[in-house]
């Protein structure tokens, strides 16, 4: 009995705003007005509690959907819109510092595959690392690493041994 009243809630048809808008802001903005218009209505305060919790769960459903496809922009617009509705909401907080990261990594990644081709293999490997610290997976970037370790090998092997002088001078 117990089980059956904790888990009917999972499933439990919940009653959708009936707040009208084009956007889930402006649906948010009028259960805004509506509700400051006498803030004692409790039908209307329900109405304002429920209309946010929709616009954050479209938005966030928006914002997910952009980020999983690829695209940055679309996402990071779309968790800013969410953050406007709900400031401390961690998701998309989370979400934006993911964004910034995966962007910071696209510019290491750049900056290190120029350094690459130019020959500066050092400083390249100092940005494929900084990148990996981070995020262990980045695929570019075990690449790039890859190729960095074999132009070294590549190197070491092209070299012949050096003998040291018999005298210090």
């Amino acid at each position: 009995l117990l089980g059956m009243t904790l888990t009917s809630c999972a499933y439990a048809p919940w009653q959708n705003s009936s707040v009208t808008g084009a956007t889930p802001e402006a649906r948010v903005t009028n259960a805004e007005t509506a509700s400051l218009k006498d803030p004692s209505d409790m039908p209307a305060r329900r109405e304002l509690h429920l209309t946010r919790e929709q616009a954050i769960e479209d938005i966030g459903r928006e914002a997910a959907t952009a980020q999983r496809q690829g695209k940055p922009e679309e996402a990071e617009a779309a968790w800013r819109r969410l953050q406007a509705i709900d400031p401390e909401n961690q998701r998309a907080r989370d979400a934006l510092q993911d964004i910034q990261r995966e962007r910071r990594h696209r510019e290491l990644l750049s900056q290190a595959q120029a350094l690459f081709a130019k020959g500066s293999v050092e400083l390249a490997d100092e940005k494929v690392r900084s990148i990996l610290l981070e995020k262990p997976a980045h695929a570019e970037a075990l690449q790039l690493k890859e190729a960095i370790q074999q132009k070294r090998a590549a190197a070491i092997r092209s070299e012949p041994p050096r003998l040291k002088p018999p005298f210090d001078k």
